[in-house]
Parts: structure tokens; C-alpha cells; sequence
């Protein structure tokens, strides 16, 4: 089972054929002229320690499974601030699939499974949506016991770093300040 990119609509080029899908959204107001980009920067900058000890954590495990691992810059930041999110990037373990104005998708395709992180902006009423959802196709039985494992802390952590990406690109602490649980999911499919 691969991962195929279909445009389903004017703004959206997506995977369709993926396993596990989850979708998380939080709504924003006055924020229209914070750039895609900015959200995507904070997906990498925003995340708590623990999330980034993790991270870590999966990335030694990782190279003694013969898995892909993650590539930290020295000056994350600096790398962070220059990085244009242009397609084909490499930010870390992700790469940039695609990108426009008001969305881009990470992702990476390995041997085990693929995944695909769409950052997007949807302009609704007089505010702005800010979704992020995950789909993952797995390749073969490693990937879906290793996605079993992931499974429950991506849960976890997708909604916070929503709301932490929000807080951070749009440098305005009243944007997220509701309760971590702000971050509604709206969609999760499981189709194994």
C-alpha cells in the first residue's frame, strides 16, 4: 500500500491511501498574516524538552534497527530561522514534500512505513483554522509494530505542539492560552 498525491482541492495536494490518519485543529483569530512558514518553524522549535528527549530517544534506537535518523543541526536555531521550507528541504528526520502559501506537508518515506504532516491554514469566517494532520502507510508487519509503539505518544503530543506551534509563530501568548485541550481531534481513521 503506497502513498499517492492527489490535489483534492485549490490549496490541498495530499496522500490518499495511508492506514492511520488523525487530524487536529485550532482556531485562531487576526492571525492571517502569520506565513506558513512560521508555523512550520515552530513545529520544529516548539516542542516541550520531554518531546525532544524522545525524539533522541527514537533516533539511538533508530540507528541500531537500521532505521533513518534524524540529522540535528549544531545551531538548530540559526538553521531553524534560515531554512526557506522549500520543497525538498531536510529539516531533521523530515523532509519538505510540499509547499504553498497556505500549507506544507512533511514527511519522509522509509522502508518500514511512510507519514506525511500537513501544516495548513484555512480561512474560515472572520478567523483562521490552524489543522495539522498526520497520515501514515505502512510498508510491512516492522512498520505497523512500530507505529504501535509511536501510536499513542504522537496522540499525546499532536495536540500540544498544535497549540505550542500556534503560541509560537504567532508571538501572541493569548492566542493559545485555553487549556491543551484546546486542540480538538476531528478525524482519526484506522484502516488495518
Amino acid at each position: 500500500m503506497g502513498l499517492e498525491a492527489r490535489r483534492s482541492s485549490p490549496q490541498t495536494v495530499w496522500v490518499l491511501r495511508a492506514a492511520y490518519k488523525d487530524t487536529f485543529r485550532y482556531p485562531v483569530k487576526g492571525h492571517q498574516h502569520v506565513p506558513i512558514v512560521a508555523y512550520a518553524r515552530a513545529f520544529f522549535s516548539a516542542a516541550p524538552s520531554w518531546v525532544v528527549a524522545l525524539l533522541g530517544l527514537r533516533n539511538k534506537l533508530a540507528s541500531y534497527l537500521g532505521l533513518k535518523a534524524s540529522k540535528v543541526p549544531t545551531d538548530r536555531a540559526t538553521f531553524l530561522q534560515q531554512c526557506a521550507f522549500e520543497k525538498g528541504d531536510e529539516i531533521g528526520l523530515f523532509r519538505v514534500m510540499e509547499k504553498s502559501m497556505d500549507q506544507i506537508i512533511l514527511g519522509q518515506d522509509d522502508q518500514h512505513l511512510d507519514f506525511r504532516i500537513c501544516i495548513q491554514k484555512i480561512k474560515q469566517n472572520e478567523g483562521l483554522v490552524i489543522e495539522m494532520e498526520t497520515r501514515v502507510s505502512f510498508h510491512n508487519a516492522f512498520g505497523r509494530l512500530y507505529f504501535l509503539i509511536v501510536k499513542p505518544f504522537h496522540r499525546l503530543i499532536a495536540p500540544r505542539l498544535l497549540k505550542r506551534m500556534i503560541k509560537a509563530a504567532s508571538g501572541d501568548e493569548k492566542t493559545a492560552s485555553r487549556s491543551e485541550h484546546g486542540a480538538a481531534s476531528i478525524d482519526r481513521t484506522k484502516k488495518d
